[in-house]
């Protein structure tokens, strides 16, 4: 159980319909439900997705601690039912530090605009608070609904890129406040 003075430094972020709050270890079975979605993961057993679901919890967290950042669980504010994740990423590529913008919305909630939403939330928080020079995107050239939140968000197209053994489209955007 957390502490009062542990659950202050938790970030949360807000708009009007959306709250985004710090992936934290009671997220697990919400993170789980996620990961039941994800193509990648089909062939994996219940018990190995939830192994996954805490590796990604586990390194969430470790995130945060460490660079400030990570990805959030997303609320509907209304009711607070769990829709998804987002958040930033620091990763590296290329012997150069990206920091990565990521989203993953449960099916039963998407063409609602919610991942534009929070991508928002997360590019403002990446930019205002953290003060980041830019973010990037790594998106499969087939996943035309995450490239149409990368560009709905404000990212453009860069290039076509290979990486992690996979042909990816790198979408970024600047955080034009630091620009010199």
């Amino acid at each position: 159980m957390q502490n009062s003075a542990e659950s202050k430094k938790k970030i949360v972020l807000q708009s009007k319909r959306l709250k985004l709050k710090q992936i934290s270890s009671v997220e697990i079975s919400n993170i789980n439900l996620l990961f039941s979605e994800s193509p990648s993961l089909l062939l994996f057993s219940e018990e190995q997705k939830r192994e996954k679901a805490v590796e990604w919890v586990s390194r969430m967290k470790k995130s945060f601690k460490d660079d400030g950042l990570g990805f959030f669980s997303c609320y509907l504010k209304h009711d607070n039912t769990f829709i998804g994740h987002c958040g930033i990423l620091k990763r590296k590529f290329f012997d150069e530090d990206i920091f990565e913008l990521g989203y993953a919305i449960l099916r039963r909630f998407w063409n609602n605009g919610y991942a534009t939403e929070a991508a928002g939330l997360c590019i403002n928080f990446a930019f205002e608070s953290l003060e980041l020079k830019s973010l990037s995107a790594f998106i499969e050239p087939g996943n035309t609904a995450s490239i149409l939140v990368a560009q709905k968000s404000g990212m453009a197209f860069k290039q076509e890129i290979f990486i992690e053994n996979k042909n990816l489209r790198h979408f970024t955007i600047l955080n034009t406040d630091t620009i010199e």
